[in-house]
């Protein structure tokens, strides 16, 4: 029991399909019963294409290469083998220096065979942007998604630096399939919100479902943004961990569940 500590614990996990499988053999792994239940999925932004190629042009005049997501990384590496095969003897060596906001990212890039060069002690954009230190004047390409926070560009630009943005895809409500919402329906305990989208798709989705109880369901977050997604569409958070990550949230899932059984 004590390495199951999430034993018959029913948690519903929103991410994306493609994401969804990974954090829920993380969940297995200390004995929860996870459920499925995409919120979201993504799709790549046609004018990315044209944006990434006008960049690849210029590649040697950007200082820096930030990625703030695993998909960042994704959606990066799927277009650029597009234009730049890899059979055609392109590799990642002539990329800027990399800076990325976590060591997932960072091992998705490196897999990919990217060079990482700098990852900041807290896995945030904003601490990110503390770690660059000084970029005035430096030329910064941030791919990222459609709906990404402007914070961090705004952050950037405020500390002299010029940004290129490049939205690569976009984040769009997901359907559930029939199976996902009849397991729903047999009830579950929590639900793991990873970024405000997945709450704002859940609650337009669910949130009058009455055959639902929400009330006692514990509610966790990946991070302060997504807590104030939820806390906006009136669920009470009651696990938002101090690292941002997947394996961080579900630390503090099995943490609280600890504490509630002393």
């Amino acid at each position: 029991m004590q390495n199951r500590p999430l034993a018959g614990v029913r948690v519903v996990v929103t991410r994306a399909a493609e994401q969804a499988e990974a954090t829920a053999d993380l969940l297995r792994s200390v004995g929860a019963q996870p459920i499925i239940l995409p919120m979201i999925q993504f799709v790549v932004q046609e004018s990315a294409r044209e944006q990434l190629r006008s960049a690849m042009a210029k590649f040697e005049t950007y200082d820096w290469l930030i990625f703030t997501s695993q998909n960042g990384v994704r959606f990066f590496d799927q277009l650029m083998c597009e234009n730049f095969p890899r059979k055609a003897g392109y590799s990642y060596s002539t990329l800027p220096r990399i800076a990325v906001s976590g060591t997932r990212t960072a091992a998705l890039a490196e897999r990919l065979g990217m060079r990482v060069d700098l990852i900041p002690e807290k896995f945030v954009g904003e601490s990110l942007v503390v770690a660059l230190g000084d970029v005035l004047g430096q030329r910064i390409l941030f791919p990222r998604a459609k709906k990404g926070r402007v914070e961090i560009v705004e952050m950037l630009r405020e500390r002299g630096a010029i940004v290129d943005e490049i939205a690569l895809y976009d984040t769009v409500s997901a359907d559930p399939t029939p199976a996902a919402r009849a397991e729903l329906a047999n009830g579950f305990d929590v639900i793991l919100f990873t970024s405000p989208t997945t709450v704002e798709n859940f609650a337009a989705q669910f949130a009058d479902d009455n055959t639902l109880s929400l009330e006692t369901v514990i509610v966790g977050c990946i991070g302060e943004v997504t807590k104030k997604s939820a806390e906006a569409h009136d669920f009470t958070v009651h696990i938002t961990p101090e690292e941002s990550t997947m394996n961080g949230l579900i630390t503090a899932l099995t943490e609280y569940y600890q504490t509630r059984c002393l």
